[in-house]
């Protein structure tokens, strides 16, 4: 038997049935996967919290045969959530880590290293930003004003220090000097890359998308600005019906080492194996079209045609 880490599913809606049908369908596809992978579910470690709900037993899960017991404070990612004290427990939990990162930080900051801030810099990213952001962009729209101002306050005492300027200098000054965001900036920004990120990955994962972020959610204001200020973002699906194209570059090719050459072969042997490869193509040419409205990277629209120097093309690979 294998084993894995644990897993946690969230599903939100208004209507009890459309929880309990959400959950079981997630936990079914966990036992059935397991079951197909030669893997283990640990049912009686199996919990569930219905928050919002001052009475208990509602939901009827079922993990196999076993019914899951119900807790009213689960741990997700580590963290305790109390069910009716929204995510204060969360933010006090990163405040405090961040904290900690920001004294050590303190420590080694030193207003006159002038032109060297940027290594001070570098530090606050690694110590502090990623600190805050694992884990507050997904619960940012769901805590208080008052949470919001905590974790900002943060954000601001690390530009403080990375610009190397007093405290009581202006928090929008220590920002602009350390280059750094606003917290509710970054965190919409990171929100927005994720759900782009879901709805390019396929149907399953556009609806997951969806589900997490509806049509009344901020990010999809940005999302608008966005698309009106750049005519040319479109739909996350890759553009299979270009209307212009434009010559991008030459063709990479990933080939495997041919005859088990190794890296440490003698520089002989790896001319031979060169010029065998070399006269084998070299009455062919190849070129690479994309979209003119996209970048060409890993997922964009593009053909390779690889034709003879001389003559019509003759093949088309896509």
């Amino acid at each position: 038997m294998g084993s894995s880490r644990t897993t946690s599913q969230l599903c939100t809606s208004a209507y009890l049935s459309e929880i309990k049908q959400t959950n079981q369908q997630g936990l079914d596809c966990i036992t059935n996967w397991s079951a197909e992978h030669c893997m283990e579910v640990s049912a009686e470690k199996a919990e569930y919290t219905l928050f919002g709900a001052r009475e208990t037993n509602l939901l009827s899960l079922k993990v196999g045969e076993t019914v899951p017991k119900e807790v009213r404070a689960p741990e997700l990612l580590g963290l305790t959530v109390q069910p009716h004290k929204g995510l204060s427990k969360h933010v006090l939990c990163v405040k405090e880590a961040a904290g900690t990162r920001l004294m050590q930080l303190r420590a080694v900051a030193s207003p006159e290293w002038g032109p060297e801030r940027e290594k001070l810099r570098a530090f606050c990213v690694a110590l502090v930003q990623a600190k805050m952001c694992y884990g507050v962009a997904s619960r940012w729209f769901d805590t208080s004003l008052l949470d919001r101002e905590r974790l900002d306050r943060v954000r601001a005492q690390a530009a403080h220090i990375a610009a190397g300027i007093p405290k009581a200098a202006n928090r929008e000054d220590a920002l602009r000097e350390a280059r750094l965001k606003p917290i509710n900036e970054a965190v919409r920004r990171r929100a927005l890359e994720y759900y782009l990120c879901l709805k390019a990955k396929g149907p399953t994962h556009a609806k997951v998308a969806d589900s997490i972020f509806p049509p009344e959610h901020p990010i999809h204001v940005r999302l608008s600005k966005a698309q009106r200020l750049c005519s040319a973002i479109g739909g996350t699906e890759k553009p299979h019906d270009a209307t212009a194209l434009q010559l991008a570059m030459r063709v990479r090719f990933n080939a495997a080492t041919p005859g088990g050459l190794k890296a440490d072969a003698p520089d002989k042997d790896k001319k031979v194996h060169t010029m065998r490869r070399v006269r084998r193509f070299r009455d062919f040419d190849c070129q690479v079209w994309t979209d003119v409205s996209v970048l060409l990277d890993v997922s964009s629209g593009a053909g390779a045609l690889v034709h003879p120097k001389e003559g019509r093309r003759e093949k088309v690979v896509l």
